[in-house]
């Protein structure tokens, strides 16, 4: 994802509606919001899931607005933000959609809108102009804080895309250290969790041990002890998902 902030922003706004009417209401409305703003975007129409994700692959920062209800050759829209999640961690999605009943069937499904817009909803501007410009903001931080700085055993710096970071836990077994769980490997650095704890909005403490990257998780699930949870961010393997535990002090945090 581009590395970006408010003043070159490079977005595309990728919506996925079939009706040319909402199509060009949501046009005007993303112009009218962006229209003071120094930032470079463009508005594509996708009229397949394959175009759509297609557009995801770009490096740009990429929001869609996706009509749940959108049917090509039974393709649904919310199956299509399912790939989207599924394929493209870091891209927005905002739900678009006539019908208030259909968000429930997207609670149960970890796609992470960042909004639900409704068509007939009176406050409609307010509500798109709030998601994009919480997207600005959003995008800003990551350029912000985007590389976190770590020694390893030696004391030679290493370099950390915060995006990469799943979570980091205190070392069982070495004073100062700490272990940084990325999706496919853990990697062992010098270091302490309250120094790590203010670096990024991101970064949540949800145990005396643990910090997890709160863009990452994907579901919060019962542990072996009834007072604690496992928050499960999509690790290769996933036995380390364990390791990631939130205990009652801290589950104000992810309120």
């Amino acid at each position: 994802m581009i590395k970006s902030n408010i003043g070159g922003v490079h977005m595309i706004f990728v919506v996925y509606e079939d009706e040319v009417y909402f199509r060009t209401i949501l046009k005007n409305e993303i112009d009218k919001i962006l229209l003071n703003l120094e930032v470079k975007y463009k508005i594509v129409f996708a009229k397949s899931s394959r175009e759509v994700l297609n557009y995801n692959s770009s490096s740009k920062t990429i929001v869609n607005i996706i009509d749940i209800e959108h049917d090509d050759e039974m393709n649904l829209g919310i199956t299509t933000a399912k790939q989207i999640r599924e394929n493209f961690d870091d891209n927005f999605i905002i739900f678009f959609t006539s019908h208030i009943e259909k968000t429930y069937d997207v609670l149960n499904s970890f796609i992470e809108p960042l909004a639900y817009v409704y068509k007939g909803d009176p406050n409609f501007s307010r509500i798109l102009e709030d998601a994009i410009l919480k997207i600005l903001k959003m995008d800003t931080e990551k350029n912000i804080n985007s590389n976190v700085l770590f020694k390893d055993m030696n004391g030679d710096s290493i370099y950390l895309d915060i995006n990469d970071i799943h979570f980091i836990t205190t070392s069982p077994s070495r004073q100062k250290y700490l272990d940084v769980y990325l999706y496919s490997k853990k990697l062992e650095v010098k270091g302490l969790l309250k120094d790590l704890s203010h670096h990024s909005e991101r970064l949540i403490q949800i145990s005396r041990s643990t910090l997890v990257n709160k863009s990452k998780i994907r579901n919060i699930v019962k542990d072996e002890n009834p007072k604690n949870k496992v928050i499960i961010t999509g690790l290769k393997d996933k036995d380390m998902e364990r390791l990631c535990v939130l205990t009652p002090k801290f589950k104000n945090k992810l309120s």
